[in-house]
């Protein structure tokens, strides 16, 4: 599923990665995750990653006992060796996020989290990102479960934002 341009400018403008006139101001760091995971990748092997995410981490709330039961549950802890890059979609994109909330921002920005992953694995994904405190914002053409982690929903219409009584 590729993401509409004008979602992918939303993001980019709220991290500082587009032009735009007006101003923005963010309470706290801001980590985007992409929609395509291997581009947030710096490292050769998924322990690489994590190591890199701890050094990077703006507090201590996920230790590595926490990392460990998170490996486990997205079925990364025997690709602790691999390649990032021979990881599946779907390992990256659990890959992507963990790193994200073990770096611990104040503001995630996800564009497709939950991009190529089956029911179970997004309702995983969702207990993660419950663990942290961030902020989240989401941009998303899957709605699946977005239900029981944010508080409100908007629509891009318009280049406007149009506020959704429910998802649907």
């Amino acid at each position: 599923m590729k993401t509409d341009p004008g979602n992918q400018l939303f993001l980019k403008t709220i991290v500082g990665l587009q032009k735009y006139r007006g101003k923005i101001i963010k309470n706290g760091r801001v980590i985007l995750a992409f929609q395509k995971a291997s581009d947030t990748f710096l490292r050769i092997t998924v322990q690489d990653e994590i190591d890199l995410s701890l050094k990077n981490r703006f507090s201590e709330s996920f230790d590595r006992q926490k990392i460990d039961h998170w490996l486990r549950e997205l079925h990364l802890d025997k690709r602790k060796d691999s390649s990032v890059y021979s990881l599946s979609g779907g390992e990256k994109k659990k890959l992507q996020i963990l790193l994200i909330v073990i770096q611990a921002p104040q503001i995630i920005l996800l564009d497709e989290a939950f991009a190529g992953l089956d029911q179970k694995s997004v309702i995983k994904m969702i207990s993660l990102l419950k663990e942290s405190s961030a902020a989240k914002i989401f941009v998303s053409h899957q709605l699946y479960a977005l239900d029981s982690i944010i508080d409100s929903a908007y629509k891009i219409q318009n280049k406007g934002l149009l506020k959704l009584e429910k998802l649907s």
